[in-house]
C-alpha cells in the first residue's frame, strides 16, 4: 500500500467489521488466553455503540479487499508479539 498510495492522505487498513470496545477486549483477552477482568468507565460518554474502521478508499485506490477477519488478524498479531517479547527477553 505505502508503494502503491504515495499520497499523503489517511487510508484505513481494516477487516471492515463491526465491533464494541467491549467485543473488542473481550476477543483479545480471549485469543491471549490471559485472565483479565474489563472495567468500564462508568463517567465517560457513551459515544457510538460500533465501530469500524471504512475502508472504501482502500478498495477504490488500491483494489484492496480484506482476507483476514478481524479474530484471524488479532490472533496473528498478538502471536508475533508474544514470540518477539520472549525473544527480546531473552537475547537482552
Amino acid at each position: 500500500a505505502a508503494e502503491k498510495y504515495t499520497v499523503v492522505d489517511p487510508i484505513n487498513i481494516s477487516s471492515g467489521e463491526e465491533v464494541t470496545i467491549k467485543e473488542l477486549a473481550e476477543l483479545i483477552i480471549k485469543i491471549s488466553g490471559k485472565d483479565i477482568s474489563v472495567k468500564f468507565d462508568t463517567s465517560k460518554p457513551e459515544g457510538q455503540l460500533r465501530k469500524a474502521a471504512a475502508i472504501s478508499r482502500i478498495r477504490e485506490k488500491l483494489n484492496w479487499s480484506p482476507s483476514y477477519s478481524l479474530e484471524e488478524g488479532l490472533k496473528e498479531t498478538i502471536e508475533w508479539f508474544m514470540v518477539n517479547k520472549l525473544h527480546s527477553a531473552i537475547t537482552n
